[in-house]
């Protein structure tokens, strides 16, 4: 796989922001460059973005903020993993979406087959782009299934 600079890729972001309503977004990676330049294109598009450096420190932000509204992260952490996160925050907010974040995926998935829960998957590394056609996919849907 190729090298890739994430702080380059920040700068393919178009100068316009989309159309993010200010919905609450929770970015779990244990990656703090590649939270940035996540954050960074977030917040660009309008969304207010929550950090957390692992599935752990994810529980305790998702606890503390009833306004999450998607939670995008890493498969591969340290102390709680994305898959054991997305379990966890299926029992806690069940229907809450989940955008998984992998350069590993589906080799991350456990030997029994496709979890059952609310989630989808982008593939490392990705353009801005990209993130956020799936971010807006994602809120939309899940505005659908509230309505």
């Amino acid at each position: 796989m190729p090298l890739v600079r994430w702080d380059r890729i920040a700068d393919l972001a178009p100068a316009r922001a989309y159309d993010g309503s200010g919905e609450t977004l929770l970015l779990v990676d244990d990656d703090g460059g590649l939270r940035s330049v996540m954050r960074r294109v977030l917040r660009h598009d309008g969304y207010r973005v929550i950090e957390a450096r692992d599935g752990l420190e994810a529980l305790e932000r998702l606890q503390a903020e009833p306004a999450i509204a998607l939670v995008l992260s890493d498969v591969a952490m340290p102390r709680l993993d994305g898959l054991a996160l997305c379990a966890r925050v299926a029992r806690l907010r069940p229907g809450l979406p989940v955008l998984l974040l992998s350069g590993a995926f589906p080799d991350a998935l456990p030997a029994g087959g496709v979890l059952d829960l609310p989630l989808d998957f982008l593939e490392k590394p990705f353009l801005p782009t990209t993130l956020r056609a799936k971010v807006r996919r994602l809120l939309g849907r899940a505005r659908e299934a509230r309505a």
